[in-house]
C-alpha cells in the first residue's frame, strides 16, 4: 500500500478520477496553458479527447480527491455568494447619487 500523501500520475482514461477534482486540476491557468501549447493553437476553443488522453494528471487517491473537490466546490460558492452581494452594493452605490439628489431637490438633506 503507498503512504498516504503518496500521489501517481494518470490519464483520463482511468476511473480513478474523481470528476471534480479533474475540473479544478485542468481549471488551473498552468495545465490550461500546457494544453495550448499541446494544441498548437492561441487559446483553447475546443480539446480533444486525444489531447485529453495524453494529459497526465498528478492523483491523490480518490478520497483526497474528493476531499479536495468538496473544499474547492465549498471555497467557489463562498466567492460567488462573496461576488453576488459585492455587485449588489455596488448597484446601491451607483442609485446613490441620485437618491442624493432627488433628496436635495425636495429639500430633504
Amino acid at each position: 500500500m503507498a503512504p498516504r500523501n503518496a500521489h501517481s500520475s494518470t490519464t483520463f482514461d482511468s476511473i480513478s478520477l474523481d470528476p471534480r477534482f479533474t475540473l479544478y486540476y485542468l481549471r488551473q491557468p498552468s495545465v490550461r496553458d500546457s494544453l495550448v501549447t499541446a494544441s498548437g493553437q492561441v487559446a483553447i476553443t475546443n480539446i480533444g479527447q486525444e489531447d485529453l488522453r495524453r494529459t497526465l494528471i498528478p492523483v491523490p487517491d480518490l478520497d483526497d480527491q474528493r476531499r479536495v473537490a468538496s473544499q474547492l466546490s465549498a471555497q467557489m460558492t463562498s466567492a460567488e455568494r462573496l461576488r453576488q452581494t459585492l455587485a449588489e452594493q455596488l448597484d446601491a452605490i451607483k442609485q446613490l447619487p441620485a437618491a442624493l439628489l432627488r433628496r436635495a431637490f425636495r429639500g430633504k438633506l
